[in-house]
């Protein structure tokens, strides 16, 4: 509803607003009809199920009930009834709790404002209960239901409360067997730094800062430079995050994504950042417990990038058979070739070798023409990771001929849900997504 009038006057005695009682899922028309009204919502109970804009705007996304949000391409197959049915699930029991200001928290003098939510002991993630404690005003904007505060609130003022349970695991899960494999993203670990790339007159770069002003991240660099920690400061502490959450996972067969491709950066070695990784692994172990699996002599330009896949192990567990392979497919020009190993465990037969296969098909961010976003929730780029699915196929299947074993384990980063195209073409060729 919108009112307008030439004048207004004040009323001369403050009247009351009896808040109106809601309780979600809410379907649109419902909302519709209580927008800009004060509701009642505190007797629901919600799940933080989205944190991606807290940080930035101090907002939080909310599940009603006890569970977060499914991912709908995770669930069913995209384009069926099934897909519509569970978006729109999704959208009655989802609504975001803002904090009433329009401001960027990490944008100029903003950065000097403490940002609702987030404190040392509030890790604001995703799985937590979370009670909402006042009444609030059911508001639609930036193309999203929101609730917000009848005044704006400060950190330590929220008008919700977050269970204070943590909702991280404390160590992984007991799968049995006599061999782990894991995948890893290391998130653009790379000892070449941004400073590194400038001072070495490479290139010149941009970083993202902290809130004093601090180099954190690279940004972008010219020349298709590093993505990683602005300085050795960054390096650091990224790399002990890195140490401490590899040696408590405690996997064997380790693959990673994201770690940097020294030879690309102009580097004489194209593992020396791997090799690096290893050695500050064994350090904290205090053992020579890892190694790394060294890249083949012949590497494919297809699908190479700044970036790289590779694989660590755990010496006394298993031992590499033969060299590495890394696929040489066009499919891949966009993305990370996958590479490939066979092992064997330590005191084991032939009989017992397997494949490990590490994966970084192409990103959901981008993509144009036939790569076009097709808006059945599977991103941007699905006709690219469905080439790509196709060409490890057969890149699987040359293998098993070549080892001589059908034990093949296909491990990291698809950027696919597992019920999207890309992961169905992968089942369909006799994988089990475990």
């Amino acid at each position: 509803t919108q009112i307008t009038a030439a004048t207004w006057q004040d009323a001369t005695t403050a009247g009351t607003v009896t808040p109106t009682p809601v309780a979600f899922p809410m379907t649109e028309a419902q909302r519709e009809a209580l927008e800009g009204m004060l509701v009642d919502a505190t007797a629901g109970t919600f799940t933080l199920t989205n944190n991606y804009g807290t940080n930035t705007f101090g907002e939080i996304g909310l599940a009603s009930g006890d569970t977060v949000l499914p991912q709908p391409t995770n669930e069913v197959r995209p384009r069926t009834s099934a897909y519509d049915a569970l978006v729109a699930r999704n959208a009655a029991r989802m609504i975001t709790l803002d904090d009433g200001k329009s401001i960027n928290f990490t944008s100029g003098a903003n950065r000097a404002i403490p940002g609702p939510w987030l404190t040392p002991t509030n890790e604001v993630r995703t799985g937590a209960s979370v009670t909402i404690d006042e009444p609030l005003v059911m508001d639609w904007r930036n193309s999203t239901w929101k609730l917000q505060p009848t005044q704006p609130f400060a950190a330590g003022g929220e008008s919700a409360t977050i269970a204070p349970q943590s909702t991280r695991e404390t160590a992984p899960k007991d799968v049995g067997g006599a061999v782990k494999l894991a995948s890893f993203n290391v998130l653009n670990y790379f000892t070449t730094t941004g400073e590194d790339w400038v001072s070495s007159s490479r290139g010149t770069c941009t970083f993202y800062t902290d809130r004093d002003g601090n180099r954190v991240t690279v940004n972008t660099c010219t020349n298709n430079g590093p993505r990683g920690a602005a300085n050795d400061v960054s390096l650091a502490r990224q790399q002990a995050k890195i140490v401490r959450a590899i040696n408590t996972l405690d996997a064997d067969v380790l693959s990673l994504e994201e770690i940097e491709d020294t030879g690309s950066l102009g580097g004489a070695d194209r593992d020396e950042a791997l090799t690096t990784l290893v050695a500050a692994l064994n350090a904290d172990a205090g053992s020579q417990r890892w190694a790394a699996v060294l890249s083949p002599s012949t590497i494919p330009t297809s699908g190479r990038d700044v970036i790289r896949t590779a694989f660590i192990y755990q010496r006394d567990v298993v031992e590499p058979v033969g060299p590495s392979v890394i696929l040489d497919s066009p499919a891949f020009a966009n993305a990370r070739a996958p590479l490939a190993q066979e092992f064997r465990p330590v005191d084991g037969d032939a009989g017992q070798d397997f494949l490990a296969i590490v994966n970084h098909f192409k990103s959901k961010g981008s993509g144009d023409g036939v790569n076009a976003d097709q808006g059945d929730g599977q991103g941007a780029s699905n006709r690219a990771r469905v080439g790509q699915a196709e060409a490890l196929v057969d890149f699987v299947s040359s293998l098993e001929d070549q080892t001589d074993t059908d034990r093949v384990f296909l491990l990291g980063d698809f950027n696919s849900y597992a019920k999207e195209d890309p992961l169905a073409i992968i089942e369909d060729a006799g994988f089990v997504n475990v």
